[in-house]
């Protein structure tokens, strides 16, 4: 969100007319401030601005501060259901506070108030010797005794100017922005998992669980998302859950993270401690949003607590990283960002870890190496893996199978077929392929500094009946 708020305002500032494009910023600060606490407000408008200001000067830094605040007293004032008179007395209030800030730092700067007021009286004069050119003479004279009287009270004159402006841009971007928030109110979050109801000295013990009856469907929903489904994961366990698209295995993983459901029962001997030592680790199908660190070696003990001693190399060559501690996260393929996740769960020590999908985003050599750190997890560690898959064949290494189906109790074991026999023999069809490429090849951005070969020399034929 803080990018995307620095991003708008350095484009205002560099790009010619784009000043308009400014507003876009309240945007990512006004959900900020209406869906999270004040301190997150402030430290993006601090990562944002920094950024700002580093690329665009004063400029883009100002252009920031001026979207965190707009986004951020809208964002609070719809959170806590106040309306149009709270967002005009908190503006009148930051209006009198930022132009009494002016007034005092242009009273101290006295060299830099002298050069502002003589380059607008040059204006005026300007603008006035234009008007007496075309017989305004009367209004030039009346256009620079007022302005003789503004410069004489000019403390009264900026407080007004900037305590109205600041209420009139309040007012605007109150009316504008607060209709998205209200259309994003009925959006849950639905991914994000509660914090748990007990107290957080709870201790930690997420294995065995046991779910009874679960089902889950999420606020607003016409149906569940998870239907009734019973199970049991013991310590030390490998269990596979598969199934297909919308069959709840995601809505399952949530469940046994902590997500409370919405009926049934979850039996723990003690809290989830998500993210917490000897607790439970989560692996997901998209790694980038779960590497933080700018080393690999950094990233595996990101969030750790002080104190924690790692063998970092241990882990590395346990995920088939060895060697590649010092290297940058960003130059690492999909496959090795993923088993780099995963040696960053297992430097928890985790009673549970749950892989969501881990193999979905890869390629096969990426789900080769991946599949074989998964195999022998539980010999390695005393860890309980729930390996959450679309494919079948990725469960043969697992103690127990369990299919999410459209069975009333949603939990079997995984059924098998045959593999298909093709419709039509591909010898009965002659000479004409449904489909066949012959020396195909693509270049991206070709023409251009960037250009890149993507493909090259492709040739196939597939024939009726073919399955790939």
């Amino acid at each position: 969100m803080s990018a995307l708020c620095a991003v708008t305002a350095i484009i205002s500032v560099i790009v010619p007319f784009a000043a308009g494009l400014a507003l876009l910023g309240t945007v990512p600060t006004g959900l900020l401030a209406y869906r999270f606490r004040l301190r997150v407000l402030i430290a993006a408008t601090v990562a944002a601005g920094v950024i700002a200001f580093l690329i665009a000067g004063m400029g883009g830094f100002m252009g920031v501060v001026h979207s965190a605040y707009i986004g951020g007293l809208t964002g609070i004032v719809k959170r806590r259901g106040r309306g149009t008179p709270t967002v005009i007395v908190s503006s009148l209030i930051a209006g009198l506070a930022f132009g009494a800030a002016m007034v005092a730092m242009l009273a101290a700067l006295s060299r830099l108030r002298h050069l502002i007021f003589d380059v607008m009286t040059a204006n005026v004069e300007g603008l006035a010797s234009f008007m007496t050119r075309i017989h305004l003479q009367g209004a030039a004279a009346d256009l620079k005794r007022y302005f003789a009287d503004g410069l004489q009270y000019w403390p009264w004159v900026l407080l007004g100017y900037f305590t109205l402006g600041i209420v009139i841009v309040s007012l605007i971007g109150w009316w504008a922005l607060s209709r998205l928030l209200e259309r994003m109110r009925g959006i849950p979050d639905v991914h994000k998992l509660d914090a748990p109801a007990g107290d957080s000295t709870d201790p930690i013990g997420p294995v065995p669980v046991r779910l009874d009856n679960v089902r889950f469907r999420y606020p607003g929903a016409a149906q569940d998302a998870l239907r009734e489904v019973s199970l049991a994961v013991r310590v030390g366990e490998h269990v596979a859950i598969t199934g297909a698209n919308g069959s709840g295995k995601t809505t399952l993983m949530l469940v046994l993270a902590g997500r409370q459901p919405t009926s049934g029962t979850v039996e723990r001997p003690g809290a989830v401690g998500l993210g917490k030592l000897r607790g439970t680790a989560v692996v997901l199908q998209h790694p980038e949003s779960q590497v933080l660190g700018t080393r690999v070696a950094d990233d595996v003990v990101w969030g750790l607590p002080p104190g924690t001693t790692i063998d970092v190399a241990r882990l590395l060559t346990e995920v088939g990283l060895d060697g590649l501690a010092e290297r940058d996260t960003g130059s690492l393929s999909g496959g090795e960002l993923q088993r780099l996740a995963l040696a960053a769960a297992l430097a928890r020590e985790p009673a549970l870890l749950i892989a969501d999908e881990v193999t979905t985003m890869v390629d096969q050599q990426g789900r080769d190496a991946l599949l074989g750190v998964l195999s022998g997890l539980t010999k390695h560690h005393r860890t309980a893996l729930v390996h959450i898959t679309h494919y079948n064949n990725e469960a043969d290494s697992a103690d127990r199978t369990i299919s999410l189906s459209d069975s009333p109790d949603n939990a079997d074991m995984v059924e098998t077929a045959d593999v298909p026999v093709p419709a039509v023999a591909v010898g009965d069809l002659g000479h004409k392929p449904a489909l066949e490429l012959i020396g195909v090849g693509h270049e991206y951005a070709r023409g251009t500094p960037w250009a890149k070969t993507a493909l090259r020399d492709i040739s196939f034929v597939v024939e009726q009946g073919d399955g790939c």
